[in-house]
């Protein structure tokens, strides 16, 4: 479940510690916050209550946080911890505030969901990277007719549906040319995300949150 966020004076650790590293300890050598799900939004840090209770060690379809959190970094981003901030930077400065990014697919789990077959099976930048933008802003983003519910749960911006969000279109092309493969971005309220994790156990991670504040454009009549 995606929880509360509570904010953080720390930044993010950028080597994925898993928590309870004691300062000094690992890459990081007590230089960040290590632990917990972390979600990164510029130079703000948020960990959500459920993930400190739970020590880092909830699993979710099988697979822990540290689990995902490894996978994301290693089949998402080549290990390449820059190219992580960068994204995650792209889509913050894009998405209205009260939003949380998830990552969900075979970059969390390692494998597709239909046949079993690895990451990246096909060959180097053919599996696609599946982004949802959790909130009620970021279903704004798209037309009338981009929904599988409308209102709720949209259809998600890719080659079969490239007009369904067109405010999204440049900051899709963007990640793409970042990461060298597809990237899809659909948008649906918590409560979906809610019933696939937590009831169907399907993996998702979160990359990150953009808090409550001040938006720089009214989203309001948008299509």
């Amino acid at each position: 479940m995606i929880g509360q966020p509570r904010p953080l004076a720390p930044r993010f650790c950028p080597h994925f510690c898993k928590k309870g590293t004691s300062a000094g300890d690992g890459q990081c050598r007590g230089q960040y916050f290590c632990g917990g799900a972390i979600l990164e939004y510029g130079n703000h840090v948020v960990q959500t209550q459920e993930d400190d209770d739970a020590g880092g060690s909830e699993v979710q379809g099988g697979i822990s946080e540290q689990e995902k959190r490894d996978n994301v970094l290693s089949f998402a981003f080549g290990g390449d911890l820059a190219l992580y901030e960068s994204f995650c930077r792209a889509i913050e400065e894009v998405v209205p505030p009260a939003t949380t990014v998830i990552l969900r697919g075979s970059a969390v789990t390692g494998k597709r969901w239909n046949d079993g077959a690895p990451f990246d099976a096909d060959g180097p930048g053919t599996s696609d990277l599946d982004l949802t933008l959790v909130g009620d802003g970021a279903l704004l983003f798209f037309t009338a007719g981009g929904f599988f519910v409308p209102g709720v749960h949209s259809r998600p911006l890719s080659d079969e549906d490239p007009d369904i969000a067109p405010d999204l279109v440049p900051l899709r092309r963007k990640l793409m040319d970042m990461v060298k493969r597809p990237v899809n971005i659909q948008a649906s309220r918590e409560i979906v995300i809610q019933f696939r994790g937590d009831l169907l156990g399907q993996p998702y991670f979160r990359l990150l949150e953009k808090p409550e504040g001040l938006s720089l454009e009214d989203r309001s009549t948008r299509a």
